[in-house]
């Protein structure tokens, strides 16, 4: 099996196979997945984050591609401190400057002009990070190729089109923009665990392997959305625990997925049937109601 080269438009329309995205949009809310991947509904327009995310990548990953595929709002203007902010839309000449980009936008992504301004910092902040800098460009690779396989476990048809892939290595590169990629935070590491980070390097690893059979290891490059941005790179591999819960997770919800397509039945478990009502276990203990008083039972842990 090779890595194929696949336009976006094509890869983003496949209903035969399930990927990640997909997966993700399921635990995120099931009746959501079914409207746009069951009934093929189309997704809300993305937010200007994802939009600038998208924008990184492509300067990163594909720059032949950046005329074709974004247009740069137009700017203020001047030599003012707002100069490279987005033009006021509702009134004056704005209004007409941002009526014309609109019109010619079609289908590219727009990119708002300080995003446009925060951009060369990002790369530069890359190019200036040893390791980030190296499995980006300093070694042979490709970027943006499609893997399609079967999953052992559940027989699902699968895809997934990672980021950037160095076979000759065996290493997945994953590259992510983001507010403040902090890894000795609690709060950042929640905050990559809802966005089941750790269930795409799973899902991605077990395709390298299904179609290599061999293990890779997964590289995360996490970029800092600031005037000053700052690098993270982590690294995670097939028995790293974050990679274990990940599979555990995603096939589960593979699982699920089934389910409900087998029943046309897209709600959520807590739908269905009668459930005990619970507090937070903060408001238990500050009222010294422990689970033993509460079921009789010792509970571990």
């Amino acid at each position: 099996m090779t890595l194929l080269q696949i336009p976006d438009r094509e890869y983003h329309a496949d209903r035969t196979r399930l990927c990640g995205s997909a997966i993700e949009k399921f635990l995120e809310e099931r009746r959501a997945y079914h409207r746009h991947y069951v009934l093929g509904q189309p997704e809300p327009e993305p937010s200007d984050e994802m939009c600038f995310g998208r924008y990184v990548h492509a300067r990163v990953l594909e720059p032949d591609t950046l005329k074709a595929r974004f247009s740069v709002a137009p700017e203020r203007g001047g030599s003012g401190p707002d100069a490279h902010k987005l033009v006021k839309r509702n009134e004056g000449p704005g209004k007409k400057k941002w009526a014309d980009f609109l019109l010619e936008l079609g289908t590219r992504t727009p990119v708002m002009p300080d995003d446009a301004h925060l951009a060369p910092k990002i790369l530069d902040a890359l190019r200036g990070h040893a390791e980030a800098a190296h499995y980006l460009w300093g070694t042979d690779g490709v970027n943006e190729r499609v893997l399609h396989w079967t999953d052992a476990e559940t027989g699902r048809p699968m895809r997934c089109r990672p980021d950037r892939v160095l076979v000759g290595q065996d290493v997945i590169v994953e590259l992510k923009t983001d507010r403040a990629p902090v890894p000795t935070l609690p709060t950042t590491l929640w905050r990559w665990y809802r966005a089941g980070y750790h269930r795409k390097a799973a899902l991605y690893l077990d395709g390298y392997f299904a179609n290599f059979g061999r293990n890779a290891v997964w590289i995360y490059i996490f970029v800092e959305t600031t005037d000053e941005p700052r690098v993270c790179v982590q690294r995670l591999e097939v028995d790293s625990p974050a990679v274990q819960v990940g599979c555990a997770e995603y096939r589960g919800a593979i699982e699920a997925i089934a389910r409900c397509e087998a029943e046309d039945d897209w709600r959520e478990t807590w739908e269905r049937g009668v459930t005990g009502f619970c507090v937070p276990e903060p408001i238990l203990r500050a009222n010294e109601i422990t689970a033993e008083e509460i079921y009789g039972a010792e509970v571990v842990g």
